[in-house]
């Protein structure tokens, strides 16, 4: 994560925010106010560390540390000394710092500007000047700082950084002759030789004021190394990659060049970030207006498809835009946005931060959904406190005409669909869960409704004691038909009383004999308790009978006829008398067709 100090930005930027996928920290740069923390999984608590405790002037994060890893890395310059602190933090409000000092430094070496970076998975942290660079292990204490002599002996001002688990990006401007040049270094670290090695510069063709020192950079590991570089001065944001030499040397190659020609609008590219893994560009630009303009001020998130590449420099047109007509800023977070932040993995998370150093938090949804701003907030979530606001995800599925096929922080899109067939298609819904009720993948989904019923007839058998008998003794249920089940009933008292019998011939069963004799005698509703025999036609008996209410109950449900559920025991019953001459015109003739056609025929 990348955070700068002393830098001019325009606008400015009064809160540093670092953030991964379980943890947002966030600061006020030219402020006493504690320094905030959150946790991803119980949003519904902010905590709070002191400026007494912790004076810390920026902080950063690595943005691929797990859930074990809750830790950030927060420096402070004091003098000519930095103190670079590993915080740990814990969901009840427990803190553990471990602090380690460069030491004094000479005042050869003036700390003007300061950069601060954390390898992705956690396991260093490099802070960058003009002059020289302090590098820790966060595992394992190492440190040490590497004074520079930059490449071509040029004065090389940094502005902003970014890490991989290989290399450090490092942009910033080389200055001479009262000129300044973008350059972009890159750089590893070296931890067993104590040294930063350089591996390739590269440099834009066009000068630049030094009095605007806007840059922004994010690198992406995953799907191959690729680097954003936004110039917000020139509207303009740059695309890299790595390219391995047969000689095991790096190079930076420049894939091309996106400008943005904005109509009353500047700063494309104040900021840029890669989400769900390097799958999606994000860019931020930002209104710059006079102050006596009768235009709102507004800031807009462009996201662009970066899976191919070409297309991605080539296409002028981002996927989507935040603000859009389905997701809008939170009514308490204005004015503009000024700076974000995103978490890289899937799905990404996105913060942005405005003029009054309040953050806007996006939170991903699901396939199908989308987030917004909602006025009932959730106990997993904080309310509107410390300048802390959300859109809220899951909460509305995607309208009728538009589909999401991925998780993310992005609208639904309007589908494109195919008129040419039939049934209209949206081709663009891969999930069929996800399409609109109106569109189909396939037009299997769609089938056809019969919406006139014909009158049922009565049954021939329509007295209940009948129907009940003819219940009792039908076959065709399988396990559920009544007689079967009464049938395996008798079965088992047949078993049972031959085991019983067969007690007598052994001794030692006769007690047992005697005690099961008297068990089922109290079973006996035949003879009242005479025989235990007739305890055991007597649980058949009961178990039939339970047949009989079972079936009367549901025979009972089949009225209404608008109510009537079909099961194996009621599908031919209807429990209503009626009968009807009249019939729907489009419903099949049946027996009468001979009637029909006679009637056709006058």
């Amino acid at each position: 994560m990348v955070q700068f100090i002393n830098g001019q930005r325009s606008p400015p930027v009064s809160v540093i925010l670092a953030a991964n996928d379980h943890l947002l920290v966030s600061l006020k740069s030219n402020s006493n106010s504690p320094i905030q923390y959150q946790f991803s999984a119980n949003r519904k608590k902010v905590f709070y560390i002191s400026r007494s405790l912790l004076n810390a002037s920026t902080v950063a994060i690595g943005k691929a540390q797990n859930h074990s890893q809750l830790y950030f890395v927060a420096i402070e310059k004091s003098g000519s000394a930095l103190y670079m602190s590993k915080v740990t933090v814990t969901n009840n409000e427990h803190v553990e710092m471990d602090t380690i000092t460069s030491g004094n430094l000479s005042k050869a070496n003036p700390i003007n500007r300061l950069v601060l970076s954390v390898e992705p998975y956690g396991q260093y942290a490099i802070a960058m000047t003009e002059s020289f660079i302090f590098i820790r292990n966060l595992f394992t204490r190492m440190h040490w700082i590497d004074e520079m002599v930059w490449p071509n002996s040029t004065y090389f001002t940094p502005v902003c950084a970014d890490t991989s688990a290989r290399f450090v990006y490092m942009a910033g401007y080389e200055k001479s002759a009262g000129s300044c040049t973008v350059t972009v270094y890159l750089m590893s670290v070296d931890f067993s030789g104590y040294r930063i090695q350089f591996h390739d510069r590269w440099q834009s063709e066009l000068a630049c004021s030094y009095e605007h020192l806007d840059l922004s950079l994010s690198a992406s590991e995953q799907a191959g190394e690729k680097i954003l570089l936004g110039i917000p001065t020139i509207n303009s944001i740059y695309l890299f990659t790595i390219d391995e030499t047969p000689t095991k040397s790096f190079r930076l190659q420049h894939l091309g060049t996106k400008q943005q020609d904005i109509v009353m609008r500047d700063n494309y590219g104040t900021t840029v970030a890669w989400l769900n893994n390097g799958q999606r560009a994000a860019v931020l630009d930002t209104a710059d207006l006079p102050r006596d303009s009768v235009i709102a001020a507004r800031s807009n998130v462009y996201i662009y498809d970066s899976n191919d590449m070409t297309l991605f420099i080539t296409n002028a047109t981002a996927t989507m835009t935040f603000p859009n007509f389905f997701q809008k800023y939170a009514n308490q977070f204005k004015p503009t946005a000024t700076f974000m932040v995103a978490t890289q993995t899937t799905p990404s998370t996105l913060y942005l931060i405005n003029q009054l150093s309040h953050i806007l938090v996006l939170l991903p949804s699901d396939p199908g959904y989308y987030s917004v701003e909602s006025f009932f907030y959730d106990d997993i979530y904080t309310s509107h406190v410390d300048g802390l606001y959300f859109l809220y995800p899951n909460r509305v599925t995607c309208p009728v005409g538009t589909y999401k096929n991925d998780a993310g922080i992005w609208p639904c899109s309007v589908c494109k669909a195919d008129n040419s067939r039939l049934i209209p298609s949206c081709l663009q819904c891969q999930n069929r869960s996800n399409c609109p009720l109106e569109f189909a993948t396939t037009e299997e989904l769609m089938s056809d409704v019969t919406q006139s019923i014909a009158y049922p007839e009565t049954a021939e058998i329509d007295v209940f004691d009948d129907i009940l008998f003819y219940n009792m003794f039908r076959t065709d249920c399988g396990w559920k038909s009544p007689i079967i089940m009464t049938a395996i009933v008798l079965s088992i008292v047949v078993l049972l009383s031959m085991l019983i019998c067969s007690m007598n011939l052994s001794k030692r069963f006769r007690i047992k004999q005697q005690f099961a004799k008297n068990l089922f005698k109290h079973f006996d509703l035949i003879e009242q308790g005479k025989f235990w025999f007739g305890g055991l036609i007597s649980i058949s008996a009961l178990f039939f009978i339970g047949f009989l209410v079972q079936f009367s109950a549901t025979f009972h449900t089949q009225y209404s006829m608008e109510t009537k559920h079909s099961t194996c025991q009621t599908k031919d019953l209807l429990n209503a008398k009626f009968e009807t001459s009249l019939r729907f015109l489009n419903m099949p003739t049946g027996d009468h067709e001979t009637v029909f056609n006679l009637l056709n025929s006058q």
